[in-house]
């Protein structure tokens, strides 16, 4: 028998075979029609129709090519890596060494389903830019991490050990949400930055930074543990118009007192477990009280809530923006000019800003609760009518106001402040005040 000797391939036919190969794995076939997995061979886009694309191995966007995803397009990442190569062999990944742009919009999102998978891994070199994008991670590993260039506009990462993990690079994150992870940021490296992003539901750190971040307008509550930890390291850190409340160790703790150089002002720090502030003062224009948010995840400000107009650049403090919500009774801050009749319970502390007046009309009565809902003030127990601006209690011969601040700490006239009281009974507790006056004050 003669074998048929087994002659070389042509270097043209060699050539057309393997960039059929690399398409094979980076597109999908006619019997896979959303499977993708190993190298892009050039600019590539994804659409609604072929969801949902499923990598079922490594898929590398290479230097020099794109892969843009179109609005509404869903993207699965396998449970096991095909591939078996990246920084996980067993995981899916998303590794970007060009360009990504996931380019979702409010009405229409894009989904990148990685909880299941290793994650999006942006390289140095690489660029992602997430629009209008939902990227869920798998708990162990990550949502996205990052030694490249990252931006995030209005997109949220859920689910993974690390939402957002900053190696190196560059990344900014605005307007979206990171939650239900072990650590909402986590920076080794690079510079991050954070504006009006919401951080909520962590295991350990909202945010964890070991190098230089700016976190500007940022709503970080209800964190099990500390909501904002800066390590030591060279560098700087700017902490401005956030409210940082109700996590579950600190609200912001920097590991040194002196480094990193820090910019903190104008921001909300309350009723976190441990304490507010560790290593760092509060700043100038910061306050600490309740920030008397719509409720639940909605972290929007209500009318009385004192974090209305009081951020560094005269807008609300913190990631969302007062739309008009009723704050359900009376505390906070009151931010027109206000008429009181009848029977009225203050159940925090009330504030009466400069510019404002605050009329008792005659037979007016004003309770203070017990306990303080803003649990702030000079007493974050007691109640206390805090007069910045002017009150007049208005009260005649046959219909006198009162006062019953029994229960609270009482009626504190600040400097600059005015309180003119006619036919009014005030009656304090008995280890406070009835009135406190460092401003101006006159009883008829």
């Amino acid at each position: 028998m003669h074998l048929k000797e087994n002659r070389p391939m042509p270097r043209t036919s060699k050539l057309l075979t393997l960039l059929a190969a690399a398409i094979s794995l980076a597109t999908p076939t006619a019997a896979f029609a959303t499977n993708v997995m190993g190298q892009l061979p050039g600019n590539t886009t994804w659409d609604p129709a072929g969801n949902p694309w499923t990598i079922t191995g490594d898929l590398t966007v290479p230097a020099g090519v794109t892969l843009t995803i179109q609005p509404g397009t869903q993207v699965v990442f396998a449970s096991g890596d095909a591939m078996g190569s990246g920084a996980n062999s067993s995981r899916t990944e998303l590794i970007v060494e060009g360009t990504l742009l996931s380019q979702g919009s409010a009405g229409s999102r894009v989904t990148l389903n990685a909880s299941a998978g290793y994650g999006v891994r942006v390289l140095s070199g690489g660029t992602a830019t997430l629009d209008y994008t939902d990227v869920s991670g798998h708990s162990s590993y990550y949502g996205v991490y990052s030694s490249g260039t990252f931006t995030a506009n209005n997109s949220t990462i859920t689910g993974g050990n690390t939402c957002l993990y900053v190696a190196a690079g560059n990344a900014t994150f605005n307007s979206g949400t990171l939650k239900s992870c072990s650590y909402g940021v986590y920076t080794s490296g690079g510079n991050t930055s954070l504006a009006y992003t919401i951080i909520r539901g962590t295991s350990s750190y909202g945010v964890y930074a070991t190098a230089p971040i700016s976190l500007v307008h940022d709503t970080i509550a209800n964190n099990i543990g500390t909501g904002v930890y800066i390590d030591g390291f060279t560098g700087s850190v700017t902490v401005r118009d956030n409210a940082i409340v109700s996590n579950g160790a600190y609200g912001l703790r920097f590991y040194s007192p002196s480094t990193p150089s820090r910019t903190v002002d104008h921001n909300d720090v309350w009723s976190n477990s441990s304490t507010n502030y560790s290593n760092v003062s509060a700043g100038t224009g910061s306050i600490s009280e309740n920030p008397i948010f719509v409720g639940g995840n909605n972290f929007a400000p209500t009318t009385n809530s004192p974090l209305r107009m009081a951020a560094s650049d005269g807008t609300d403090i913190g990631a969302v923006a007062y739309a008009g919500a009723p704050t359900p009774d009376l505390r906070g801050v009151l931010y027109t000019n206000t008429t009181l009749t009848g029977a009225n319970t203050v159940t925090g502390d009330l504030t009466v800003p400069a510019g404002v007046t605050l009329t008792l009309a005659p037979g007016a009565t004003l309770t203070f609760a017990s306990t303080d809902a803003q649990a702030g003030g000079t007493n974050s127990s007691r109640v206390e009518l805090i007069v910045q601006g002017t009150l007049l209690s208005q009260g005649s011969a046959g219909s006198r106001v009162t006062l019953n601040a029994s229960a609270g700490y009482g009626v504190r006239v600040l400097s600059g402040g005015t309180a003119t009281l006619d036919y009014t009974d005030v009656s304090g507790h008995s280890s406070y005040y009835g009135v406190y006056s460092s401003g101006t004050f006159t009883a008829n």
